[in-house]
């Protein structure tokens, strides 16, 4: 089954993964990524969360069959997306801004 639209998971908390999650939601114009904030998850019927210890620790891609990417995985499969620019080449820099985020370590080093 192929993923037509993926949960992104992130800390709402973050000032540096707000702004991530903010600029990824204005790239999507296909609307197949929605955004879940971490303070309050919520997720469609039959999708479960990783545990939050997971989750606080770096980005999360939920796809709606149930796949879960996390990390460096996730920003990969971020940046793989054409988000609706049909034509157009994927972003392929999400990883840019995380060696600035001291909130999420892990992230830090799965990014470099």
């Amino acid at each position: 089954m192929a993923v037509n639209k993926f949960y992104m998971i992130y800390d709402d908390s973050c000032k540096l993964c707000r702004a991530t999650a903010i600029k990824t939601a204005r790239r999507d114009l296909a609307g197949s990524i929605q955004l879940v904030p971490l303070l309050a998850p919520s997720l469609p019927e039959g999708l479960t969360l990783p545990p939050r210890d997971s989750l606080v620790a770096e980005l999360h891609l939920i796809g709606d069959d149930g796949s879960v990417r996390a990390g460096a995985d996730a920003i990969a499969r971020l940046a793989q997306t054409n988000f609706g620019h049909e034509g157009k080449r994927p972003v392929g820099q999400f990883s840019a801004g995380l060696s600035n985020c001291s909130s999420h370590p892990a992230a830090v080093t799965s990014a470099t």
